[in-house]
């Protein structure tokens, strides 16, 4: 192949799809581009997006396609956007702390920081597992409930 070609993002595309109806899997995609373009193939992430669309029998080339992610029962859902129901700080952590710092006043910021130190030291490893725990049920919940809060 000449070095001077360059391929663009419609002929990357072309050749991800011809790659996966012939069977091949994200990594072996990803090997076979960058042997063949070296830095101008596209990254391992951009080719898992494309085969998402594929495997959903979206074979357009309009637009970017969007990155899914995978539930534990291997159900492929599209990726919300920010949500307050995702974030474990927002969910978890700031209600914890919220209920800790309930009721009280601080004079200075030595007293608030006081306040954030023992309610981070007063924490077993457990408090902060539990959140990672239960992300992929709240994916779901986010993914079902079309981009509402709950």
């Amino acid at each position: 192949m000449p070095n001077a070609f360059i391929p663009n993002n419609f002929h990357l595309r072309n050749v991800v799809l011809f790659l996966f109806l012939s069977g091949l899997n994200v990594k072996d995609i990803h090997e076979k581009l960058t042997a063949t373009y070296d830095t101008n193939a596209p990254s391992q992430t951009t080719i898992y997006r494309y085969v998402a669309r594929y495997k959903e029998e979206d074979y357009s080339f309009e637009g970017e396609p969007k990155l899914n992610w995978k539930d534990m029962d291997g159900t492929y859902y599209p990726h919300p956007p920010y949500s307050p129901d995702l974030a474990p700080s927002d969910y978890h952590l700031f209600r914890h702390l919220s209920h800790c710092l309930r009721g009280q006043n601080f004079k200075d910021r030595k007293d608030v920081e006081s306040a954030l130190k023992g309610f981070f030291g007063s924490q077993i490893a457990e408090f902060y597992r539990a959140d990672i725990h239960v992300l992929p049920g709240r994916w779901k919940k986010t993914a079902n409930a079309n981009g509402n809060y709950f």
